[in-house]
């Protein structure tokens, strides 16, 4: 294509121009080839202006992590933003001159915050971190204050089945005192609630332990509770064979003082043998028992006493007594009548 100078209508200040046109339009298959060239190396390129006349980036910016190149703090929309949030939100990033940086960013309509760095040119995957409000929504107890419980009950409360009609659904942590109205905790006591829908209604498992260190377990019904369930111990103190009528000391393995209930063992000579379960406070232990002879030929009776005392220490125990009556004769301290096969100590837990 070339121009002349008459094409040009005898314009005589463009009479200058017409060769460097007449250039161009030989050339212009290598201009159209030069533009496609440059279209193609800026169409991946954002094609708004990223910042503004003060040099800061428009408030509704777009933002491609991979054309970022020195700051941005904006509010605006990411184009790859995490999984399963909105892309709008508060985008903060900072690139440095050897291509590191980070980029932060605070999504609308969530308390989570997200961040990602760029190392040796590529970036890693997104981390999240919860608010403290937002992960109180999923742990037992209130971590905005310093980890208390969800609920506390005492003087003034309700009953145990009203208050956990209005726990929520879940697991929450509770502290309830001996004082709430008719409690069935005899101390105070802190635990959890799990609390799930069962048709209509709900169900809830109680598990508690008291200042003592008994635990104790309730399910609730729909408002009506069961009995409280605890857990017991057994421990062996002592095991053997000791006859009543030697008085001889025996030494337990664990003061009587650190169990609920302690559980003697006897046997009887005639009668059988049966267990005897008391309070470890109780220093004079009696063992008592009756056997009744009934036939066609003869008919008697043959009565048993005996006892054993507990030292303060709670450590060792002594026979006392060993007694054995049939009709009007008595029998004192006879070997053979009552025997001492265990002790054990029982524990509420």
């Amino acid at each position: 294509m070339a121009f002349t100078f008459k094409q040009l209508k005898g314009t005589d200040y463009l009479k200058d121009a017409y060769p460097k046109i007449n250039e161009l339009g030989s050339n212009s298959a290598s201009l159209s080839q030069d533009v496609e060239n440059i279209q193609r190396m800026f169409q991946n390129i954002q094609t708004f202006s990223i910042t503004d006349s003060r040099g800061r980036t428009p408030e509704g910016s777009q933002i491609n992590q991979d054309y970022v190149s020195s700051y941005v703090d904006v509010y605006g929309s990411l184009v790859y933003p995490p999984d399963n949030v909105n892309s709008t939100g508060w985008i903060y990033a900072k690139i440095t001159a050897s291509n590191e940086g980070m980029l932060v960013f605070l999504p609308d309509n969530s308390e989570k915050i997200f961040t990602k760095v760029k190392h040796n040119g590529s970036w890693s995957a997104w981390s999240s971190y919860s608010s403290d409000r937002e992960i109180n929504k999923f742990i037992p107890g209130d971590i905005l204050k310093n980890g208390d419980f969800d609920y506390k009950w005492g003087i003034g409360s309700g009953t145990l089945e009203d208050e956990v009609a209005n726990v929520n659904f879940g697991l929450s942590l509770f502290y309830a005192t001996q004082n709430m109205r008719n409690s069935k905790f005899p101390e105070p006591v802190m635990g959890t609630i799990q609390k799930s829908v069962e048709g209509s209604g709900f169900k809830a498992i109680i598990k508690a332990t008291g200042v003592s260190g008994k635990e104790y377990i309730i399910n609730i019904r729909n408002g009506y509770s069961k009995p409280v369930s605890q857990t017991i111990t057994t421990t062996e103190l002592w095991k053997g064979s000791q006859d009543l009528a030697t008085k001889s000391t025996v030494r337990l393995k664990d003061t009587v003082n650190n169990y609920d209930y302690i559980e003697y063992y006897v046997t009887f000579s005639l009668g059988g043998a049966y267990t005897f379960k008391v309070s470890p406070q109780v220093s004079t232990v009696y063992f008592r028992d009756l056997n009744l002879v009934n036939n066609d030929s003869s008919a008697g009776f043959d009565l048993f006493e005996g006892a054993v005392t507990v030292d303060s220490s709670g450590l060792s125990i002594t026979p006392y007594m060993s007694k054995k009556v049939t009709g009007n004769a008595v029998q004192s301290d006879q070997t053979g009548n009552i025997t001492l096969q265990a002790v054990t100590g029982i524990k509420q837990i």
